[in-house]
């Protein structure tokens, strides 16, 4: 029986259109956020506009890919960068670092 093998560095992502998966969970996680906040509040028409346009910004800019590190989006580097501190360590969050580190 012939075996294939599946190189490790290969990650497979779920793809909608220009989206990942992870991706339209960040943006409907986000408008949910909204959601949440125009029923607890009563604001206006013009404000829960303003607010949804405001959030939907927020979420493309959680999602978008840095020239930095352009296989991560923006949201997974400043959780790393949350989670993961040290104050008697530096430690980069540059591309290289991370793509070496994660083989």
């Amino acid at each position: 029986m012939d075996k294939y093998l599946i190189p490790k560095d290969i990650k497979s992502q779920i793809k909608f259109g220009l989206f990942n998966l992870s991706d339209i969970v960040v943006i409907f996680a986000v408008m949910a956020l909204w959601y949440i906040l125009i029923q607890q509040t009563s604001f206006g028409f013009l404000i829960n506009l303003m607010l949804f346009i405001g959030h939907g910004i927020f979420a493309l800019f959680l999602i978008m890919r840095t020239k930095d590190n352009p296989d991560r989006p923006r949201i997974s580097i400043m959780l790393s960068a949350l989670l993961n501190q040290d104050d008697t360590n530096y430690h980069s969050i540059d591309y290289n670092k991370y793509k070496n580190h994660s083989n």
